[in-house]
């Protein structure tokens, strides 16, 4: 997973360089748009990402939380 996320930024970076040599150049402003509105896609993939991973995370640490609650809950109640 870090390692999509780290290929997914590193392409990003590759895409606003391209950006940059477009201007530079003086490519037609539509065509730098496109290419802007692909960064843009491409940063909110990485961003979705991100969350769905710290969401499984805190997902599975309430989970536990929960089963150990309701182990102890048991336990106490059963001595």
């Amino acid at each position: 997973m870090e390692k999509d996320v780290t290929a997914r930024i590193r392409n990003l970076i590759g895409q606003l360089e391209g950006i940059v040599r477009l201007r530079e150049s003086g490519v037609a402003c539509e065509q730098q748009i496109v290419q802007l509105k692909a960064v843009r896609a491409g940063v909110n993939a990485v961003m979705q990402k991100i969350i769905e991973k710290e969401l499984a995370q805190c997902t599975k640490l309430a989970e536990r939380k929960e089963v150990t609650a309701k182990l102890f809950a048991h336990l106490v109640n059963h001595t």
